[in-house]
């Protein structure tokens, strides 16, 4: 809607060399699904809705509303800042409805040296969970179902 909040940006601090594990609730109030991508950083699912799963690494999750997904980030990149981006699609996607976070090194800076992603140009999706143009019965190096 092009409209701004001047909410500080929350940020996650991680001690290099250690495993953290999160888990994303989706509990936007609306049909939109979410898309969610680190900066940099694999995320290892190991759980959907509180059972566990085989481990799969993937670089972008996307969810619906209601999904909950472990995962695990290792704390293995360089010391510094890293942007965290949750995006809105479907619905939310005409409006670009995104929110930012941090991922923070212990010992680094509070914010990241490259630019806030915005909702056209945002992270670099990689392998991607749950893709909306996913058909499941076949193998893509991009996409998990």
């Amino acid at each position: 809607t092009g409209f701004m909040t001047n909410t500080p940006l929350e940020i996650f601090t991680m001690t290099p060399g250690k495993r953290y594990r999160f888990r994303m609730i989706n509990s936007l109030a609306s049909v939109c699904p979410a898309q969610l991508t680190v900066q940099g950083h694999t995320l290892t699912l190991i759980a959907t809705d509180g059972e566990p799963v085989h481990p799969v690494n993937v670089n972008t999750v996307i969810s619906f509303s209601g999904e909950r997904y472990d995962f695990v980030i290792n704390a293995d990149q360089s010391v510094g800042a890293y942007w965290i981006q949750v995006r809105g699609l479907g619905e939310c996607g005409i409006r670009r409805v995104q929110q930012l976070a941090i991922l923070r090194y212990y010992k680094g800076p509070y914010t990241p040296f490259t630019q806030a992603p915005t909702y056209d140009f945002g992270i670099p999706q990689g392998v991607v969970l749950n893709p909306l143009d996913a058909i499941c019965n076949e193998t893509r190096a991009d996409a998990v179902c």
